[in-house]
């Protein structure tokens, strides 16, 4: 509902979302602000002030559009005045506020300590930052192709060095 593809879905379809998104979040919005919140979703959707590129970021030399952070499009959104009213999005931005503030939960936390722990022997003595950079390795070789990485003189004179370090 947040995500800025949803302004270009119909008013009737969208509108619904926002009255439930409201509803779970009843104790931030009273329910006589419940009208003027949709009021300002509808303007939202329709306003033409809003840039595509508050949302969207064209790479260098790709044809590939990357989404941006939902916080900081809502943010440029927010800070826009209304010239009607003269005044920013008062109730739309409680109940966006609100709902970007939700958790997501404690998976990935808990998805860290168990990686983590999986790293370590039960008798090894890691220091913090050789566990950061286990997990940098670790996390870029399942996000990255691995074969497809180039390795250069200056990565081959790196790891030689590396026991001088120590």
């Amino acid at each position: 509902m947040l995500h800025p593809v949803a302004r270009k879905e119909p008013v009737n379809k969208t509108i619904g979302v926002v009255k439930r998104l409201t509803k779970m979040l009843s104790r931030c919005v009273q329910q006589e602000e419940m009208d003027k919140i949709l009021d300002e979703w509808r303007i939202y959707v329709s306003d033409e002030e809003i840039k595509e590129e508050w949302s969207v970021e064209k790479q260098p030399d790709e044809d590939v559009l990357q989404w941006k952070n939902i916080d900081a499009y809502w943010g440029n959104f927010l800070c826009l005045n209304d010239i009607n009213i003269g005044e920013k999005r008062y109730y739309l931005s409680k109940i966006v506020k609100a709902a970007l503030c939700l958790s997501h939960g404690q998976a990935p936390v808990e998805r860290g300590f168990s990686i983590n722990k999986k790293m370590m022997s039960d008798r090894a003595r890691m220091a913090q930052t050789t566990i950061v950079g286990l997990r940098l390795i670790k996390d870029s070789v399942k996000k990255e192709n691995v074969s497809e990485t180039v390795i250069t003189k200056e990565m081959i004179n790196f790891y030689r060095e590396a026991h001088s370090k120590y």
